[in-house]
């Protein structure tokens, strides 16, 4: 058994030397016909991996919402849409402000995580 993501693992799934039981995402993947772990059982359960293009604090605000732009146009596009899709990877596209507050919430529950396991770096 392994936790990995769809794109490290998809080419041993469509061979048939691995069996996918289910996504840990919150949602299904677009395009991939497996169930979410909170549907095969375990609800609540949302353990996914998530991509950002982030910047160094202090960059200028209209820096920063130009390459949001401009990230949002390139993941959008026809070609590029397509190959995230097949990756597994589907763009959310929020506001960097969106971002901010996202992540927050993934520290804070990840923190929460190696808190309660008693999780220490070796």
């Amino acid at each position: 058994m392994l936790f990995a993501t769809y794109l490290s693992s998809k080419g041993h799934i469509d061979n048939g030397r691995l069996r996918a039981l289910a996504v840990t995402t919150a949602r299904r993947l677009s395009g991939v016909n497996l169930p979410t772990i909170a549907e095969s059982g375990l609800p609540g359960y949302d353990a996914g991996v998530w991509y950002a293009v982030l910047a160094p604090a202090g960059t200028p605000k209209d820096l920063v919402a130009r390459l949001h732009t401009e990230i949002v146009r390139a993941a959008k596009h026809p070609d590029v849409a397509a190959l995230m899709t097949r990756a597994g990877i589907e763009p959310v596209n929020g506001t960097p402000d969106e971002l901010a507050a996202f992540m927050k919430v993934e520290i804070a529950k990840w923190a929460k995580v190696i808190r309660e396991a008693k999780i220490e770096a070796d």
